[in-house]
C-alpha cells in the first residue's frame, strides 16, 4: 500500500503542476496580471492537493 501511496503523491504533484503551467501560460496570453495568476496556481494546487489526499486516505483505510 505505501508504493500506491506513493504513486499517488507522485501523480498528483505532477497533475498539480501541469496545470499550473497551462493556466498560466494561457492567461498570460490574455493578459492577466501576476496577481491573479498567483492566486490561480494556489487554488489548483490546493484543489490538486485535496482530492491527492482524499484519494491518498481511501488507499490509507483500504489497507486496515
Amino acid at each position: 500500500m505505501k508504493r500506491a501511496r506513493i504513486i499517488n503523491a507522485i501523480a498528483w504533484a505532477i497533475i498539480a503542476v501541469t496545470i499550473c503551467i497551462a493556466v498560466v501560460i494561457e492567461w498570460h496570453h490574455k493578459g492577466c496580471e501576476v496577481k491573479s495568476l498567483v492566486i490561480a496556481c494556489a487554488i489548483y494546487t490546493a484543489m490538486a492537493t485535496g482530492i491527492g489526499a482524499t484519494i491518498d486516505q481511501t488507499i490509507k483505510e483500504t489497507k486496515k
